[in-house]
């Protein structure tokens, strides 16, 4: 799964960089060896933790439940996690329009993966509705859900 969203995400963090400057990536490597960590960051235009630093690793997979790879956390300036699930982001917004990806009060369930599960949600089902009508629906649902998340 890495070396098939590595080239996406480097995709997505040029097109960012050209934009803002306030941002970086930090490799965390989960690869056996350090030749190969050497070979598998050699592809990536951004920083890395070095390979021999087994216990960051081991208390950053703990600090963000890491459970699989590849994940990416998206940490806000304040050094609060604004998702653990940016990987999803990048995947919904190659372009990185929407970068930072903050939480949004009203989603595409498609949007969320598996986040869904770990939130209070709402689900309105508009297959039928015409655009009016789920435009209707969502500005609805915007306003209670930013009274919510005040």
């Amino acid at each position: 799964p890495c070396k098939g969203f590595t080239p996406k995400l480097a995709e997505t963090y040029k097109k960012i960089a050209a934009t803002r400057s306030d941002f970086e990536i930090v490799f965390v490597s989960s690869d056996k060896g350090e030749t190969a960590f050497k070979e598998y960051f050699g592809e990536m235009p951004w920083l890395a933790m070095p390979f021999d630093n087994k216990d960051g690793k081991e208390g950053l997979d703990a600090l963000f439940e890491v459970e699989g790879i590849p994940t990416l956390v998206l940490i806000g300036p304040d050094g609060k996690t604004i998702t653990t699930e940016a990987r999803a982001a990048v995947g919904a917004d190659p372009e990185g329009a929407e970068f930072p990806w903050l939480p949004k009060p009203v989603e595409d369930v498609e949007n969320k993966g598996p986040q869904l599960n770990e939130m209070t949600a709402i689900v309105a089902f508009c297959e039928g509705a015409n655009a009016e009508e789920v435009e209707r629906i969502k500005a609805a649902l915007t306003t209670e859900a930013e009274e919510v998340l005040k």
